[in-house]
């Protein structure tokens, strides 16, 4: 069998460094000789691990060469300046006109109030308009809100004539006002006339070339004999002082006008007094002295040169009249009266060119009032005839509801003599 390992076969000569003093290997004791004969140096070689740190790696300098980015921000895609001042309505229209009211006279806020504008070359020229006046635009003074207008005559030539709805004019005021804009080759009209007149105006006869009510009641007239004539704003109507008339029919919007308040109000011119010394302005009655209805005529029978109002009662008609002298022959005068339909009514105001004047009771009526349904309107003559013809011209005839103040109707006629309105126009050029 193999041999095993004999522990106690090792050479038991060797020296036993176990049992050495550990005081033998003071390290101060003399190194054994080398063989040169020199000390062997037993200490403890530098063992210092060496400088690990990573040589000086600093990235190199990367920063692009001083080149300016290239500018990424959006265009401006604001429009050009042109020179349009600020709060212009709309750019495409490049003429506007401030038209300043002076209504410093009146105390009254005149609301829904109808004015005319009168253009001539002078005041807005007329080759930066559209040759029709398409291009035409009225705006409130808020720069915004578009108002409704209408054109009576338009002439490049000479004056033009429009009418405009303004939503209020402030009482004592001469700093409220509107705009108007022009110059838009490519605009389509705007006018709208029936607009222009609000529902409390139940005819309104401009009388310039026709009989046409320019109101949404549409209660137009048809002329006989009478021809047409220059007005005293634009055209008007001459009639003969006999035969002459313009016939409105019957209708719910002009029957019973002063029933709650109704005001009439026309230019006129007369010549004479007219057919029997009572030339009709209007008449809506059945016979001479307003019974059925009412009129309102020239006269010389009770004073010269004035206007006499007739309301008929069933027993007594009502008649009221200005002074002598109140009226003018040959001259245009506006002329205006409101009244109210009672059992015992106050007597009508009667203006003259924008003022109200003194009114004599001819007649106290007495009696029902006298109902005019069904009976047609004449201007310039008798409803239930042709004798009492008035003679001479009558212009832009109004009938509304309720009673207009005397401030109303004292604009009306600064309104209707350019007076109420100042204009200031500018245009930016291309």
């Amino acid at each position: 069998m193999g041999s095993r390992f004999d522990a106690s076969a090792l050479d038991s000569s060797l020296p036993d460094v176990r049992a050495q003093d550990s005081s033998s290997l003071d390290s101060s004791a003399p190194d054994s000789a080398r063989q040169d004969g020199s000390a062997r140096d037993t200490s403890h070689p530098d063992t210092a691990l060496p400088d690990t740190a990573l040589p000086d790696t600093a990235l190199p300098d990367t920063a692009l060469p001083d080149a300016a980015l290239p500018d990424t921000s959006l265009p401006d895609t604001s429009l050009p300046d042109l020179g349009f001042p600020p709060g212009w309505w709309d750019m495409d229209w490049r003429g506007r006109c401030r038209l300043n009211f002076d209504n410093s006279a009146q105390v009254e806020d005149l609301d829904d109030f109808p004015v005319m504008v009168a253009l001539s070359d002078g005041r807005i020229p007329y080759g930066d308009m559209a040759a029709d006046g398409d291009d035409l635009r009225l705006l409130d003074a808020d720069g915004v809100t578009e108002l409704a207008f209408e054109i009576e005559e338009w002439d490049v030539g000479g004056s033009s004539i429009l009418w405009v709805r303004v939503p209020r004019i402030d009482g004592s005021s001469s700093s409220d006002h509107i705009w108007l804009y022009y110059d838009n080759a490519s605009a389509g009209s705007a006018e709208d006339p029936a607009a222009t007149w609000h529902a409390d105006y139940r005819a309104v006869y401009h009388l310039n070339q026709d009989a046409h009510d320019s109101t949404a009641w549409a209660n137009h007239g048809a002329v006989s004999g009478a021809v047409t004539h220059s007005g005293a704003i634009a055209g008007s109507y001459a009639f003969d002082g006999a035969s002459d008339y313009i016939e409105v029919v019957s209708d719910d919007s002009i029957d019973g006008l002063f029933e709650n308040g109704g005001t009439v109000m026309a230019w006129i011119n007369p010549d004479t007094a007219g057919g029997g010394g009572f030339g009709r302005i209007v008449d809506k009655a059945t016979n001479t002295v307003g019974n059925g209805g009412w009129d309102w005529s020239m006269t010389t029978g009770f004073a010269q040169r004035a206007t006499l109002f007739e309301r008929g009662y069933s027993t007594t008609t009502g008649g009221w009249h200005l002074l002598t002298d109140s009226i003018d022959y040959d001259t245009w005068q506006h002329v205006a009266l409101s009244f109210t339909d009672a059992a015992s009514p106050s007597a009508p105001h009667i203006y003259v060119n924008g003022q109200p004047l003194t009114v004599n009771v001819r007649r106290q009526p007495e009696g029902a009032l006298d109902d005019d349904s069904g009976h047609d309107l004449r201007i310039g003559n008798l409803a239930a005839g042709t004798h009492r013809g008035f003679d001479g011209f009558i212009d832009e005839l109004r009938l509304s509801k309720g009673e207009r103040s005397d401030d109303w109707i004292a604009a009306q006629f600064l309104s209707m003599t350019d007076s109420l309105i100042s204009y200031q126009c500018e245009h930016v050029d291309d």
